[in-house]
């Protein structure tokens, strides 16, 4: 049923109206002005002066292949504030946490620290380069005192790698080799133990036990005397004063 509606004009430049349809057509450029709001609706909220694309207006059906490139969004990324979070992208700068599995298919230079959470950490590479003169093992115990080594591998047996291993008791303060140990072990058990020399120009023994394996488990450590140039092996007491003890009497010390 058609009605009177009011329309109220500002300016001569209107060119045409097409009445009952609801639009305004023909007009020249610049007719709208601020002192004239538009207000918007649909996929376009706010007005003429302050228009926005309303969430959700566009998808993948609205965008043409190719209609959104990199030259077309040069300089423009600055529209997006702050405020705003883009969960497809990773950040130029600023904190950001990324979830899921990540590939890297070429090289990735770190120039800050690197931490790694993980359980496991695994290095394919041919050569390792390690900048730093000493290699810290065991940071994670809090209770101090902590055993440990380095193994390498030479076999597996059922599916675990087994191998050679240059390891440390913290029992007994002693260095010592391994040998069949499994990577995943909490402690290897030393087949035999490494040799420390101490060496003065006092004449006779030290006094004291050797520093590793100290009183009781410091068999086998040698001294020697710079002054004489004699040489002294460390042996428990109650055992051979005349030279090593039997090998089948010497206590390997507890296990790692």
């Amino acid at each position: 049923m058609a009605q009177w509606k009011k329309l109220l004009v500002s300016g001569s430049n209107i060119s045409q109206l097409n009445n009952d349809a609801g639009y305004i057509t023909s007009l020249s450029a610049g007719l709208i002005s601020g002192s004239g709001q538009v207000t918007m609706g649909g996929d376009l909220t706010g007005t003429a002066d302050n228009a926005q694309i309303a969430a959700g207006a566009v998808g993948t059906t609205e965008l043409a292949a190719g209609a959104v490139t990199a030259a077309k969004l040069d300089g423009a990324i600055g529209l997006i504030s702050s405020s705003a979070q883009l969960s497809d992208v990773v950040k130029t700068s600023g904190t950001q946490t990324i979830g899921g599995d990540k590939t890297f298919s070429d090289n990735v230079t770190i120039s800050g620290d690197l931490t790694v959470n993980g359980t496991t950490t695994a290095i394919s590479t041919t050569n390792l380069t390690v900048e730093d003169k000493y290699i810290a093992l065991a940071t994670g115990t809090t209770s101090g005192g902590s055993s440990g080594g380095i193994i390498v591998v030479s076999g597996s047996i059922t599916g675990t790698e087994v191998g050679y291993g240059f390891a440390f008791n913290n029992t007994i303060q002693r260095w010592g080799f391994s040998r069949g140990t499994a990577v995943t072990t909490n402690g290897a058990t030393i087949s035999a133990w490494t040799v420390g020399t101490t060496f003065s120009p006092t004449s006779g023994a030290p006094g004291t036990a050797p520093t590793y394996g100290g009183t009781n488990n410091g068999i086998g450590n040698l001294h020697v005397d710079t002054a004489t140039g004699d040489v002294y092996i460390y042996i428990e007491t109650g055992q051979s004063s005349g030279g090593t003890a039997p090998e089948a009497t010497v206590p390997q010390g507890p296990a790692i």
